[in-house]
Parts: C-alpha cells; sequence; structure tokens
C-alpha cells in the first residue's frame, strides 16, 4: 500500500504532492483514495483539486470522469512536447495589445487572455526573463464605454459558431426600432470601433432568396439573445478583402469628399490616414484640404461637425447642404432661452 503524506505537512506539501501524484503516476484516483493519502478531509482534496486547475503556471488540466458512483481524477499534461519560440519581448508586446484592446471584451475573456499570456510566460526557457514580462506598459482610455458584462455568454457562442462555421439564430434590438427582430446570421468576426464591439456577420438568406452580397454588421451590446444551431455556413471566398478602405465603419455607397481644415488642427489631420486613397493638399494660410472617399454620410457629418468652425465641408454639394440645414437646427436650439429646471 502507497504511503501516505505525513498528516502534519502544510497545505503547500500537500498541494504539490497532490500535483505530483497526479501528473506523474499515469493513474486515476477517487476521491476517497486521495482523501486518504492525504489525510484530509473530501473537501479539503476538493479544494485543492480547484486550485491546481486554476493555477497559471502549471501547464497540465484537472480531469474528471465518473466510474460507477465516484468520480476518478487526474491530471492531463500536454500531448507533445511544445515547440514553442518565445521571448520576454514578444509576450511584452502581447501584452500591449491586450491592454489596448481587452476593455472592449467581457471580464471573463479578459481574464482569459490575461491567463493566457501568463501560462506563456512560465513557459520562458530563462527564469531571469520572466519577471521582465510585467502588466501595465499599455492603458486604453476609452469614453463612453460600453459595460459588456452581460454579454459574455453570449461572444463565447459566437466564437464557438465561428471556430465551427455555425448559423446563429439572433434576437436583436436596433436604434431604430421598438421591437426586437431575429435574425440567422453566419457569424465572420469581431470589430472594434469607437470603444464598441461590432459583429460582422453573414446573414443567411431565406429558402428561394439570393444571398446577400454585403456583410451585416451588428452592435454586441444591442444583442439580446443568440442561439448556435446545427446548420453549417460557408463564408464568403473574398471576406476579408470585401470592405473597402474608406473613410467609415458602416460602408454603403462609396462617394468622393473634400474638406477644407484650419491651421489650428491641420497637423492632426495630415498625420492619419482617413482613406486608402485620400489626398491632402497644403494651402497657403496653412491650413489643408483633405479629398478621400466616405463610406457613409451620416458618420462623415459627424466628423466633420466634430472640428466645429476648423473644418468646411466643400464637396459633394447635396451633403454640404445637409450639413448646412444641421447646423442651421443647432442655431436655433442655441438661439433658444435655456429653460430652468423644474
Amino acid at each position: 500500500m502507497p504511503k501516505k503524506l505525513d498528516p502534519d505537512a502544510n497545505a503547500a506539501i500537500k498541494l504539490l504532492g497532490l500535483f505530483g501524484l497526479l501528473l506523474f503516476s499515469g493513474k486515476r484516483y477517487s476521491l476517497s483514495e486521495l482523501s486518504r493519502r492525504f489525510s484530509c478531509s473530501k473537501q479539503t482534496v476538493l479544494r485543492m483539486l480547484a486550485q491546481l486547475d486554476q493555477a497559471y503556471a502549471i501547464p497540465v488540466k484537472v480531469q474528471s470522469r465518473k466510474n460507477g458512483r465516484q468520480h476518478e481524477y487526474w491530471a492531463e499534461a500536454p500531448r507533445r512536447p511544445l515547440n514553442v519560440s518565445l521571448s520576454a519581448e514578444s509576450l511584452s508586446n502581447l501584452l500591449i495589445c491586450r491592454d489596448l484592446v481587452c476593455h472592449l471584451l467581457p471580464k471573463e475573456l479578459q481574464d482569459e487572455a490575461g491567463l493566457t499570456v501568463r501560462h506563456a510566460t512560465a513557459l520562458l526557457t530563462d527564469f531571469d526573463q520572466r519577471g521582465g514580462v510585467s502588466d501595465g506598459l499599455a492603458e486604453s482610455l476609452p469614453k463612453g464605454r460600453i459595460d459588456y458584462s452581460r454579454h459574455q455568454a453570449a461572444v463565447k457562442i459566437i466564437l464557438n459558431a465561428m471556430r465551427k462555421r455555425k448559423v446563429c439564430s439572433v434576437v436583436y434590438h436596433a436604434v431604430s426600432r421598438h421591437a426586437m427582430k431575429e435574425y440567422r446570421v453566419g457569424p465572420l468576426r469581431f470589430a472594434g470601433y469607437r470603444d464598441a464591439l461590432y459583429l460582422k456577420c453573414q446573414l443567411m438568406p431565406k429558402p428561394g432568396q439570393e444571398p446577400y452580397k454585403e456583410p451585416m454588421v451588428l452592435a454586441v451590446h444591442r444583442i439580446e439573445s443568440v442561439t448556435m444551431t446545427d446548420e453549417t455556413f460557408k463564408p464568403p471566398a473574398d471576406d476579408h478583402e470585401s470592405t473597402p478602405d474608406v473613410f467609415g465603419f458602416i460602408v454603403k455607397k462609396p462617394f468622393p469628399v473634400r474638406i477644407r481644415f484650419s491651421p489650428e488642427v491641420a497637423e492632426y489631420v495630415s498625420e492619419r490616414t482617413w482613406s486608402a486613397d485620400q489626398k491632402i493638399a497644403r494651402l497657403a494660410d496653412g491650413g489643408v484640404e483633405l479629398k478621400l472617399t466616405a463610406g457613409n454620410e451620416l458618420e462623415l457629418l459627424a466628423w466633420v461637425l466634430s472640428f466645429g468652425a476648423h473644418a468646411e465641408l466643400l464637396e459633394p454639394a447635396d451633403t454640404r447642404n445637409r450639413l448646412k440645414e444641421t447646423l442651421a437646427r443647432m442655431t436655433v436650439s442655441y438661439d433658444a432661452p435655456v429653460t430652468a429646471k423644474d
């Protein structure tokens, strides 16, 4: 009979002993057997198993299965030797990417991302390098951020459907509609835009309908529920090339635009790429004239208005007229006296 662990051993020694037994013995153990072997209650063994399963520095997974009336436990190591090339610098770069976009994800997925990086850090061959991989190298400063906590389950279902190429049934609440609407979609990928998370997907046609050419975009925070079906779909061959590199997130019918910017914002505008085909011309007064292609009018108008008096939309004429109408309505609002609060 195997020797029991010293009953006077502290919790840390018992935890290490449990890890070694499960990983190196090549056997499965019942809860009762582990309780006897480590001279502790079954509840204590379950707590130690949970600690091993959650420990970020251990690249194994505690497994269990039911055998008759009892559960058996063992540790499953990687099935083949790890063959990866890691460095503290590459992991630090990965952390920077995570910190810049992680605010778009639900809390559980944020934690999983951090845990994965810590697992990878434990695989660095040079022990002294592990301390060089640290958090806090970057941060995101979102404005008007969205709490995605209640959408955590939906995001995980969509991610699973993406991997399996499964059609999802999505109940969605659009801004323009008071009632919910259900869509059958093939999820393609997530997109982050202005501190919000969106789902680009393929809207599935009804029987007898022609396939939709353009992808559909859904705001994740407006998804009320999502169910993965057994139906599979095939993504379009040119999925990643289908969206033109133009100004705006929602691309409808692209159109050319010409805008004049004052010297105060000329440097800001010149430093950035607004569309792949943009042209910037310096003006005599120090300002710039920008020519670009816009994907939709609504986003363009909001962007031009954000510069206040420092931007003037020159072309196209009909969009310029709509901007003038907006400014006229704003003038009426600001000319009216502010009423006192009740």
